[in-house]
């Protein structure tokens, strides 16, 4: 517990010798330690870590770890954060690494080893100066990961088996029926409007024919939805928020959450 508030506490010195803003989350309720701004003024949440170095090798967890009544439990943060902060004290070095980059957790050399076996990550590549401040192009596609793990995850708790597919089809991940059939889904990110509703369009360069679902995820409210996609021509419109006058037909956001919906997904 200590030596993690020394951590933050360096960390953010670091930062603030750089002129780099930083913001605090009130309260322990969020799983990221800290917002740092980047010189065009993109925030990313960051998640500050302790990097252990030994024998030339620094190693930093991507895992949080938290304790209750059945002793400690380890959570991966699956895109709750955009990069980790690894800082050692025992090289004054801090590292930026984009949340995929960790698993359960990382090893990065410092030094060269005796022997060399397989892929290193060179702990050089991921030094802070180095990386800041991270292309909007890296935001975006950590963004598109973000989006499609957050699925994945949700996917995996209702013990739906799913596989990614390529760039080059119109579909994101293909679903397995219990009875073996397969089935093409997509998936995108919206966002709550000021209307109370998600919106998805299908644009036309999508071939509506390769796909069986849209699997939508929304960040504001931390959902997935699935929409089959003969349920729609071009747009459709998912109410979220109640209000005193509604005109013809309305598609209410919890009928489309993926955990209703999940016989779609499993039985034929």
């Amino acid at each position: 517990m200590e030596r993690g508030v020394a951590t933050e506490a360096a960390v953010i010195a670091y930062l603030t010798r750089r002129g780099i803003p930083v913001s605090i989350p009130f309260g322990d309720n969020e799983r990221y330690d800290a917002i740092i701004e980047t010189p065009d003024g993109r925030p990313l949440r960051v998640q500050i870590k302790t990097a252990n170095y030994s024998d030339g090798v620094v190693k930093i967890s991507g895992k949080s770890q938290h304790t209750n009544s059945q002793g400690h439990e380890y959570k991966q943060y699956r895109g709750d954060i955009d990069y980790f902060l690894g800082y050692s004290s025992d090289l004054e070095e801090m590292y930026l690494l984009p949340e995929g980059v960790i698993k359960s957790r990382i090893s990065l050399r410092v030094d060269e080893p005796e022997q060399s076996h397989g892929t290193i990550n060179w702990a050089e590549t991921y030094e802070f100066d180095a990386q800041w401040p991270p292309e909007p192009a890296e935001d975006d596609r950590l963004a598109r990961q973000t989006t499609t793990r957050k699925v994945l995850t949700d996917l995996e708790a209702l013990d739906i088996p799913a596989w990614f597919s390529t760039d080059s089809v119109p579909y994101t991940v293909i679903v397995e029926r219990n009875d073996g059939e397969l089935l093409r889904l997509r998936i995108r990110s919206v966002s709550l409007n000021d209307a109370g509703k998600l919106q998805l369009n299908a644009t036309g360069s999508i071939d509506r024919e390769q796909l069986d679902f849209f699997l939508i995820y929304c960040h504001d409210l931390s959902q997935s939805y699935l929409i089959g996609a003969d349920e729609f021509e071009k747009t459709i419109k998912l109410r979220v928020q109640d209000t005193d006058h509604h005109r013809g037909l309305v598609n209410w956001a919890i009928e489309y959450e993926l955990e209703r919906r999940r016989a779609d997904l499993c039985d034929p």
